[in-house]
């Protein structure tokens, strides 16, 4: 599940990127925005495209790549509490398919962030106002930040061991 999910943030995010190189103009793109909806800088499409294909390079292949390369034994790229615990032979492909499953909806969630954000840089170019807002900035803050927490404790030593 954790990588459908995935795939559909990234296909909603090439989505909105391909969607704004037909409709932007090319010059006067929104390129920045303040917490408060200001926009406080402006581009060309051609600008907006190229900080896309490095986004979209990056969040689309080079971010899996490296959970992939995580998680490979002998993981030493992985860093969780306990690890030596939670890798040992009887546990570790429950805890690596664990891993596997929650860094790919981080990255699912990372997707839909750059995914909204850039819609409304194209809704803000087009109408002059903002069609989400920046609540879905703090809502991924707050999110990554409770799942911190709960991958933390979740790897704690049983008790007794």
């Amino acid at each position: 599940m954790a990588k459908t999910v995935w795939v559909a943030s990234a296909l909603l995010y090439a989505g909105v990127v391909v969607w704004a190189a037909f409709v932007l103009p090319p010059d006067g793109v929104a390129s920045h925005v303040g917490l408060d909806g200001t926009v406080n800088g402006w581009g060309t499409r051609a600008g907006f495209l190229g900080v896309n294909a490095w986004l979209a390079l990056l969040l689309l292949v080079v971010m899996p790549i490296v959970v992939k390369a995580a998680i490979r034994p002998p993981a030493t790229f992985l860093n969780m509490p306990n690890k030596d615990y939670w890798l040992a032979p009887e546990r570790r492909d429950a805890t690596v398919a664990l891993v596997s499953r929650h860094l790919s909806l981080l990255l699912a969630a990372t997707n839909l962030l750059v995914a909204a954000g850039m819609y409304d840089l194209v809704t803000l170019t087009l109408r002059g106002r903002e069609a989400i807002g920046s609540w879905p900035f703090f809502v991924y803050i707050v999110g990554a930040l409770v799942w911190a927490v709960w991958f933390s404790r979740r790897f704690r030593l049983p008790e007794g061991e």
